[in-house]
């Protein structure tokens, strides 16, 4: 009953506010015969702010189309289970809740989906009210996971099918091992399954994809777009992992492509218009903005299970475990994907300071938020480093280490997530030279790397699983062991609690050379005498799950 005044409340209110909503169904001039709304990459981020449009608002939009276009749907492409505190604290559990709340119709897993492991992801998909849709090479013999869905709704049935970026075997624990096809197998399974879908009685057919729209040069996995020019039977695709909501694409004789923004902070919108002389269906693309949301009534109900879900992770996330000296912005990708970054310079300080080692690697893509001067709490360590990784040194050469900052050159200018951060040495490489052939110097100390000589490193789970591409780490932390606790997060948070002198400006350990050299980032530094609580320290290490020491992998 709740939920009914609210969505009623909602729709009187943008009744009598002409335009708010110009490119929502529920101001077409025209009804269209379909609705689709859908939400991608939200890293967790599902409650109301400044910034995002919340579940609650969500729902209620949602269920005022739902007033005038029964056959409303509602999907999501994936990165929805992890990023933020909200969400990682109970490995997903929370985002399945609130999004079954919601209604969610089907979703197609994203990369950061899988870094629980495909097991965790098994048992969110089980507990999940909606289908969760990947290719079928991957979906077979791993229900609940499945490849495909027929929804009716009203006077239409949507065939509906997942697909997830080959890229999860090289960016996410859970992934390693998955066939996800290459892109030429993609396409045809994409053919192959619309067909399907419409031999089964499909109106319109819909690829929910986690692929992006922006090629890795290196790897050459494919875009979006070669699914959306080479595939047939599609009337669109609604796609994630771009973070971009200004590629939205519909090009003459091509798949119209649909991506929404990142972190609620859009609502992908896809109208479905009959042509009564053909009987096709023809896609329009638009985008709910949060400023047209600000007068829509939050679903009750919804904001109920938020607050719910949010009580346990307020309270463990207001706990204080660090002082931080200086506030550290530099996380944005254009900048620490491309370069020296202040904040990563310190977290790998901090493994190596942990694990006593000559040298600490850390993949960009792991730092996900800032730090600012003063308490640091639980949740915001857990908001810059989001993925419970491990830290594990092995004894490694220096011919290793060589082929793995080559291979971190090669990433330059693809704003990839394996560009390598390092602690302990400094290397310079010139992107005009071919892959392969960049390095120009690697440095330990002073020294020149020796690539006959073993160093110890410290690193972590997910590189020595050769994620981010990094096989070549794979064999060389067969014989390795965790670093105490060996969580990440927890450690970041000991060292800035260390007295270790914190860092305000790069420190000139990775020069893009020749006449390219980024310059120095730096900040201003706040010094403050404080303290923080033994105890709040300790809840963070113990809280962490704990690792048994590797000897060797099988």
């Amino acid at each position: 009953m709740k939920k009914r005044v609210a969505v009623l409340a909602s729709l009187l209110i943008l009744t009598f506010i002409t335009g708010i909503f110009p490119d929502v169904p529920v101001f077409a001039d025209e009804t269209p015969a379909a609705v689709i709304y859908h939400t991608g990459d939200t890293d967790g981020f599902l409650s109301t702010s400044d910034e995002t449009i919340g579940a609650d608002i969500l729902s209620s939009i949602v269920e005022i189309s739902r007033e005038r276009v029964p056959e409303t749907f509602l999907f999501d492409t994936g990165d929805a289970f992890q990023g933020s505190f909200f969400v990682n604290m109970d490995k997903g559990d929370n985002a399945v809740t609130v999004m079954n709340a919601v209604g969610y119709d089907a979703m197609t897993p994203g990369n950061h989906d899988f870094d629980y492991g495909i097991d965790r992801m098994i048992e969110l998909a089980g507990k999940a009210s909606f289908p969760i849709l990947i290719q079928e090479s991957a979906a077979v013999g791993n229900a609940p996971i499945t490849s495909s869905s027929l929804i009716e709704r009203g006077d239409i049935t949507i065939g509906v099918f997942g697909i997830t970026t080959p890229a999860v075997k090289y960016n996410s624990v859970g992934g390693f091992g998955l066939d996800l096809m290459t892109m030429p197998e993609l396409i045809a399974y994409a053919s192959d399954t619309a067909a399907s879908l419409r031999n089964d009685g499909a109106d319109i057919v819909v690829c929910l994809s986690h692929i992006g729209s922006v090629d890795n040069e290196v790897r050459n996995i494919g875009t979006v777009y070669d699914i959306a020019d080479g595939a047939e039977g599609i009337d669109v695709i609604i796609d994630g992992n771009t973070h971009d909501e200004n590629l939205n694409r519909k090009t003459e004789g091509k798949i119209p492509v649909a991506i929404a923004g990142e972190r609620g902070e859009d609502i992908g919108v896809v109208e479905f218009y009959m042509d009564e002389a053909t009987g096709l269906y023809t896609p329009k693309i638009s985008l709910v903005k949060k400023s047209q949301t600000l007068n829509v009534v939050p679903d009750a109900t919804v904001a109920g299970v938020l607050v719910a879900c949010k009580e346990n992770a307020d309270f463990k996330s207001k706990e204080v475990v660090a002082i931080s000296d200086v506030t550290l912005t530099d996380f944005e990708k254009e900048i620490i994907r491309g370069g020296e970054s202040v904040i990563a310079d310190m977290v790998a300080d901090s493994m190596r300071w942990a694990a006593e080692s000559d040298i600490a690697l850390i993949n960009a893509g792991v730092i996900r938020g800032p730090i600012y001067q003063g308490k640091v709490t639980y949740g915001t360590i857990s908001n810059v480093l989001p993925y419970s990784n491990i830290i594990y040194v092995a004894e490694v050469k220096g011919s290793v280490i060589r082929e793995a900052l080559e291979y971190s050159a090669s990433l330059f200018g693809q704003s990839d997530g394996g560009f390598m951060q390092v602690s302990g040495l400094s290397y310079a490489f010139d992107p005009e030279k071919p892959v392969g052939n960049r390095l120009t110097e690697v440095l330990v100390g002073k020294r020149q790397l020796d690539d006959e000589e073993t160093y110890s490193v410290a690193t972590l789970d997910f590189l020595t699983e050769g994620g981010d591409g990094y096989e070549m780490f794979v064999p060389a932390f067969t014989d390795s062991y965790a670093v105490g606790s060996g969580d990440l997060a927890a450690v970041f948070a000991e060292y800035l609690n260390s007295g270790e002198s914190p860092l305000t400006t790069t420190q000139n350990r990775i020069r893009v050379e020749p006449g390219s050299e980024m310059k120095p980032f730096s900040f201003t530094p706040i010094i403050i005498i404080s303290s923080v609580s033994f105890a709040a320290i300790l809840i963070l290490i113990v809280s962490v799950r704990k690792p048994k020491p590797r000897v060797k992998r099988e």
